[in-house]
């Protein structure tokens, strides 16, 4: 069984530490990941939104295998000939077929493996925390 390709699109903001625990909405085709960063001292907020959402999953830390973590730590990657996807292909209505799914991921150590299928991804903007 041959491995899915992991490419690093961006590593997250900041120093590695988050400040708090992050926190996952999925608003039907739109999904976000916020969280709370340390940058040269100070805390920020910050995230990645994905638009044209698919499909949601989530592994705690105790759950990840290293494929999980190995370039996704503390970064976002796109998983290149994706099984997941597939499976999906495999099980979607044909007259409702989506073009552009992709397969993303993060790693974020103090939680676990988001993994999204969505047709774009985007940073929120940066907020200083108070």
């Amino acid at each position: 069984m041959s491995r899915e390709e992991q490419v690093v699109l961006a590593e997250l903001p900041g120093d590695g530490e988050l400040a708090d625990y992050p926190v996952f909405e999925n608003c039907g085709a739109q999904a976000l990941l916020r969280f709370v960063f340390n940058r040269d001292g100070a805390a920020w907020r910050g995230g990645l939104r994905f638009d044209g959402v698919s499909a949601c999953r989530f592994r705690a830390k105790a759950y990840c295998a290293l494929w999980h973590v190995e370039q996704a730590y503390d970064s976002l990657v796109e998983v290149r000939e994706s099984k997941w996807i597939a499976e999906l292909r495999a099980d979607e209505d044909p007259e409702q077929q989506r073009w552009g799914m992709r397969h993303f991921m993060v790693y974020l150590d103090s939680a676990g493996c988001y993994e999204i299928v969505a047709m774009s991804s985007a940073w929120l903007p940066e907020e200083r925390e108070s």
